[in-house]
């Protein structure tokens, strides 16, 4: 009895230790997506290309249905996202109504865009690499925003 108490107490363990790596990584992914929605929320208004408008809103939509998602399978799970800090959002915006100040052609956007979605994709590619064991549910979401992040890439680098 003693050796099953042990082994239960081992299993619970592990399984607490996989539920956390699921929600290290959908915390990370909902933050990327984010990230992105505040910064097309500064890049939006200064867009006047019908097209990039377009298709920029379109990736905000994207990302904002992905966070439901996250949201959901979050609720599902009666866990909670571990929460971002408010410094680094504040500092995304700050640095991004820079970048626009000093140079807002749409050459410098799309880099700028880029750029942030590779940070996006590096992070997203790390956390997945370092958890060990993790639903199929929770990666297929992180690869989904991995593939939202490098689509946008793609089309961004028209503009550059």
């Amino acid at each position: 009895m003693e050796n099953f108490i042990k082994t239960c107490t081992c299993i619970g363990k592990v399984a607490n230790f996989m539920r956390r790596q699921e929600i290290q990584v959908l915390s990370e992914v909902y933050e990327g997506c984010q990230m992105g929605i505040e910064a097309l929320d500064e890049i939006l208004p200064k867009i006047k290309d019908e097209k990039v408008l377009k298709e920029l809103n379109g990736h905000q939509k994207d990302l904002k249905e992905l966070q439901e998602e996250i949201n959901q399978m979050v609720r599902d799970s009666n866990e909670e996202l571990e929460q971002s800090g408010k410094l680094k959002e504040m500092m995304l915006k700050g640095s991004t109504k820079l970048n626009l100040m000093v140079d807002d052609t749409m050459s410098h956007i799309a880099e700028m865009l880029i750029q942030g979605g590779n940070m996006g994709v590096i992070t997203a590619r790390k956390i997945l690499n370092q958890a060990e064991q993790i639903d199929e549910g929770v990666k297929k979401i992180a690869e989904k925003f991995i593939r939202l992040e490098e689509n946008n890439n793609e089309k961004m680098k028209e503009y550059l």
